[in-house]
């Protein structure tokens, strides 16, 4: 039996260290986890169903990957899902089933230009029944979470919620982005050769069609969105959350990735920052299996 330095057998200092590591990893592996859950909340309160068709498969999938989610709508989703949990503030879902749930239904009456300025003041009124319902209140302070996931159609409100949070934001557009969107994002205005999808131009604009198509894209930026929806929902906000509420503008640049329903194919080609990532189809379920019926031959 041969002894080390310290004037102890060898087969006991082997087996001193073993018990020692062996003791180290079963405390490691007790105490630490390898990947931890997030509690997720979803913001989409100024939408349709068509805006839950993209946001709800988002959610279903992050809670079949073990998150923790809350889903904060206006549209109550056909199919729920059974570890997701749902938040339907009434006041909200009354005003969005009598008011705003009409407005796109009649885009061909009253044409695109007017049926998206008539949803900012409607926006605006969403935020203000949102914070000021009794039912959210009791939620916010009984609420925590990590990340919260913001529908981009005039939901810029769900950011204030982000801020009382203390969790970071992702925005989600559920369409390709509108000309008036760009600029919050720190997205290049490209105005100059691509239309505004309210006018019935193409990419092959003339001089005088450049300049009114950037003056019809400048005036729902500045007039509608910079100068009266941010302004009142800042201080609805405000009043509700607390005056540490930074300013929506300031809020928007500090959005950490932006998830967009739309395909490089399917519109004119644009520069996008690395925040913005297209993911068209992404909210498709891979698990069809049914084969789509050929209607014609081949195509031309």
């Amino acid at each position: 039996m041969s002894n080390n330095r310290s004037g102890y057998p060898s087969f006991l200092v082997v087996t001193s260290w073993t018990f020692i590591s062996n003791s180290v990893f079963l405390f490691l592996l007790q105490n630490t986890r390898a990947c931890d859950g997030a509690s997720v909340l979803f913001y989409t309160t100024v939408a349709t169903s068509s805006h839950n068709m993209v946001m709800h498969p988002l959610a279903t999938e992050l809670a079949n990957r073990g998150h923790t989610v809350t889903y904060l709508s206006s549209i109550k989703v056909k199919m729920p899902h059974p570890e997701v949990s749902y938040f339907y503030p009434r006041e909200v879902v009354e005003f969005i089933t009598t008011v705003l749930a009409g407005i796109g239904t009649d885009d061909r009456k009253i044409g695109a230009a007017n049926a998206y300025t008539e949803v900012i003041p409607a926006a605006a009124h969403v935020c203000r029944l949102l914070l000021e319902s009794e039912e959210v209140k009791t939620w916010i302070e009984k609420s925590s979470f990590d990340i919260v996931v913001i529908n981009a159609c005039f939901n810029e409100c769900g950011l204030g919620l982000a801020h009382k949070f203390g969790a970071p934001h992702i925005i989600v557009q559920t369409a390709p982005f509108a000309p008036w969107q760009a600029d919050l994002y720190g997205i290049p205005v490209e105005s100059s050769l691509i239309p505004d999808f309210r006018l019935n131009y193409t990419q092959d604009m003339n001089f005088f069609q450049r300049v009114y198509n950037t003056a019809f894209s400048l005036e729902m930026y500045l007039y509608h969105l910079q100068w009266h929806f941010f302004p009142l929902i800042e201080g609805y906000m405000r009043e509700s959350l607390g005056r540490s509420v930074p300013d929506v503008n300031t809020m928007l640049l500090d959005t950490r990735l932006v998830l967009v329903n739309s395909y490089f194919a399917a519109e004119y080609a644009h520069s996008l920052p690395p925040l913005v990532v297209p993911v068209g189809g992404l909210h498709c379920p891979t698990n069809i299996t049914q084969v789509l019926p050929q209607v014609t031959p081949s195509f031309n």
